[in-house]
């Protein structure tokens, strides 16, 4: 998510050497590494044991599936609207899909 915001925010035409986007994308992408061993540990010390293999399973499934569909809807957004907009858009569903299930989590712990 952060790398598709920082592309989308960054200068649309930049002079040659200046390096912005690359500068943006680089700190999204640092940003991403953590998240993933969050993720990781997080999955680690949740699942049960009977079932951590299923529930790795099942998040790694859910995330090349949406990988491949952005490829697919992702080359069709780009063709009508550009890429920056498209960038732009993919950001705030990222963040809507965030906030909906940082919702979903607070109502599962409050429920344990």
């Amino acid at each position: 998510m952060a790398r598709t915001l920082a592309t989308s925010a960054a200068p649309r035409s930049e002079p040659a050497g200046n390096g912005a986007r690359q500068r943006f994308t680089l700190a999204a992408g640092i940003g991403e590494g953590f998240t993933h061993v969050a993720e990781t540990g997080i999955v680690q010390r949740r699942a049960p044991d009977a079932v951590r293999a299923r529930v790795v399973g099942a998040s790694d499934a859910a995330v090349l599936i949406a990988f491949a569909a952005s490829f697919t809807f992702g080359g069709l957004l780009v063709e009508a609207i550009g890429a920056r907009g498209a960038y732009a858009i993919g950001g705030l569903s990222c963040l809507a899909a965030s906030a909906v299930l940082t919702l979903a989590v607070r109502r599962l712990v409050r429920e344990q």
